[in-house]
């Protein structure tokens, strides 16, 4: 519970709200649930997963909100649609966009204090043979030669070499 919302307890909320036929208050509820639930870029949701075992039931909680968000009222029940979205959901939002927006930034900043890479020399040979390389060791991984197709990827991470030192960091005085 944080400053008197529970994301459990609101989700549980919603599979009650939608049997009985309330989809205006389950549509706040889901809204709630679903933005405390931290949804991840590949489309999974941070809290769900914490809550579920890593080992045995990784999609536990996620099968949990599923079931929650799905259930249906009886046949006889009326329905009542509506509702409304909490400014506790806008602050979620905002907070997620604040965070990839500063990473973001983070990631422009650092590329632009990168040192530039030389370019190496013969690229379209080093190219051409890491790619024989890489598409090789994964067509023999993919055939049950293991082995053989360890060796051509781990041969390919040598690509592309360069003749020149790297050059050494700026020092600011």
């Amino acid at each position: 519970m944080i400053a008197g919302f529970g994301p459990a307890a609101n989700a549980y909320g919603v599979a009650a709200a939608r049997a009985n036929g309330r989809f205006d208050d389950a549509w706040t509820l889901s809204a709630q649930v679903l933005a405390a639930a931290w949804p991840l870029p590949g489309g999974t949701w941070l809290g769900a997963r914490i809550l579920s075992n890593a080992a045995h039931a990784p999609y536990l909680g996620e099968a949990n909100l599923l079931f929650l968000f799905t259930t249906m009222p009886a046949a006889d029940m009326p329905i009542r649609t509506g509702g409304y979205m909490p400014l506790f959901v806008y602050g979620f939002i905002l907070l997620y966009f604040g965070l990839g927006l500063a990473v973001l930034i983070a990631s422009i900043r650092s590329l632009r204090n990168a040192p530039a890479m030389p370019i190496p020399p013969r690229c379209s040979i080093q190219l051409s043979l890491w790619l024989v390389l890489l598409a090789g060791g994964l067509f023999l991984l993919a055939n049950d030669q293991s082995a053989t197709g360890f060796i051509m990827l781990l041969f390919s991470q040598f690509l592309p070499r360069s003749n020149r030192a790297p050059r050494p960091p700026k020092v600011l005085t």
